[in-house]
């Protein structure tokens, strides 16, 4: 890749801040610019169709969160849950954002539109992503340095000798562990994220008081109309290796 990329952390519903982050990255980059997202565009926040409508109409490349699950159901046809409508959840604001309220949930397949559908269920569960010289994992929970020794060690056991790349590991979990992969994840206030040699983390779904980077990963949910400090967190990756840090 000859340009940098932007990644940015959860944003749950807030396309103001999204869309301060697009404008500078566009006036900034240019259009060419690829910009990625980590999940959980949707529901808590005023405005899931708006940010839904802002990835779809700036090519944005996203994956898979927790809170999109439910909604990729809804997309295929389905009725989402009662447990949606919980506070915790706050899928109730995506709900309105479309204009479709409590007891009229079995309209919302059809208050989405085709782009925001075909959006939603292309996200893959995680990405590898080249900027210059340096690899990224884009996931949305963070890889759990304890269930990657765990997965190493159930590995080596069953295939003694045997070379397995950490891409690997990701994928097994995202197979083998859904709720893990994207429900629990890595604890960055107990030190327990996963360091791989192949690429630096990259990830959300817990708030931050801040960004929090080290050389083997990037934690960029800093709670994005989910509490404080309610900002929306990007990192640019450049060509040169550097990292930037934008907090909207």
């Amino acid at each position: 890749m000859s340009r940098p990329a932007v990644v940015f952390g959860d944003v749950h519903g807030n396309s103001v801040a999204l869309g301060k982050l697009v404008k500078m990255v566009r006036e900034r980059f240019g259009a060419e610019v690829d910009i990625y997202s980590l999940g959980d565009l949707v529901d808590r926040g005023p405005d899931s169709k708006g940010v839904i409508d802002i990835c779809v109409r700036e090519g944005v490349r996203g994956i898979l969160g927790n809170h999109e699950l439910w909604f990729r159901y809804v997309c295929r046809g389905g009725t989402a849950g009662d447990d949606v409508w919980s506070r915790i959840m706050g899928g109730s604001s995506t709900y309105e954002s479309y204009h479709v309220g409590f007891y009229e949930r079995q309209r919302l397949v059809e208050a989405i539109p085709e782009a925001h559908k075909d959006f939603i269920l292309n996200l893959p569960p995680y990405r590898v992503i080249d900027v210059g010289m340096r690899s990224f994992l884009l996931v949305h929970t963070g890889m759990s340095a304890t269930t990657v020794a765990k997965l190493r060690r159930a590995v080596s056991e069953a295939r003694p000798g045997v070379v397995v790349e950490d891409i690997e590991f990701v994928d097994a979990l995202y197979k083998t562990r859904p709720e893990e992969f994207f429900w629990v994840g890595a604890n960055v206030r107990a030190g327990d994220v996963a360091e791989f040699e192949g690429f630096t983390q990259i990830f959300g779904h817990t708030p931050q008081k801040q960004v929090v980077q080290t050389p083997y990963f990037i934690a960029l949910d800093t709670g994005c109309a989910t509490c404080p400090p309610y900002k929306l967190s990007a990192a640019v990756l450049h060509e040169d290796g550097t990292i930037e840090i934008l907090t909207f």
